[in-house]
């Protein structure tokens, strides 16, 4: 509480607010009646370079820590159910994992990576998946789109703003599975981002 007095006294002293979105600027406009005329979108990530990868194995990926909006517990419950699927890696501390994927088959915990770990793995996965129900930006989607891989993501305002050529999903079960296999089994798929980087 204190926490979000304090954000909301700031948003209301600052001269500038800048934002990664267009969907958050909306939001501080409307939910605390903020002057547009004080909020810049200024997107800002790393651009990475794609290298040719000799070996892509099977597996999907989620590039992505631990909470509770980021959608783990609706991967565990569809690997938990659906056998057929590839091995799923997520990079977890390892009560995290316990606490979501304990006894779940075909999920394998690489542990909290380091960034250049962490590009290693979206480079040699077949499709990196990100079920996040909110990001301010999303840098490991990002990331994916720049290495060129599929991706099944969340159908919500950060998606839609950021990227195309991805499988949309609607937060369900079954939306999430139709995803993955559609898009496993697309050889042609042709990811891009819908936004620049505007880190100078």
């Amino acid at each position: 509480r204190i926490l979000r007095v304090m954000f909301k006294i700031g948003l209301h002293q600052a001269d500038l607010i800048l934002v990664q979105s267009q969907f958050l600027k909306i939001e501080l406009i409307e939910l605390h009646k903020i002057s547009e005329k004080k909020i810049k979108v200024v997107p800002f990530f790393e651009e990475i370079e794609r290298s040719r990868v000799k070996e892509i194995n099977s597996s999907i990926f989620y590039p992505s820590g631990y909470g509770k909006h980021k959608g783990f517990e609706l991967l565990a419950n569809l690997w938990k159910k659906n056998k057929s699927l590839p091995t799923l890696k997520v990079c977890l501390d390892n009560e995290s994992f316990q606490n979501v994927f304990k006894g779940i088959e075909r999920v394998e915990n690489l542990g909290v990576l380091s960034h250049k770990e962490m590009l290693n793995e979206i480079s040699n996965c077949s499709l990196v998946v990100y079920p996040s129900r909110f990001e301010s930006l999303g840098l490991g989607l990002l990331e994916a789109i720049q290495l060129d891989k599929k991706v099944v993501v969340y159908k919500t305002d950060y998606s839609l703003e950021f990227v195309s050529g991805v499988e949309y999903f609607d937060g369900t079960l079954e939306s999430l599975q139709i995803a993955i296999q559609k898009i496993l089994s697309n050889n042609s798929v042709s990811t891009c981002l819908k936004i620049e980087n505007n880190l100078d």
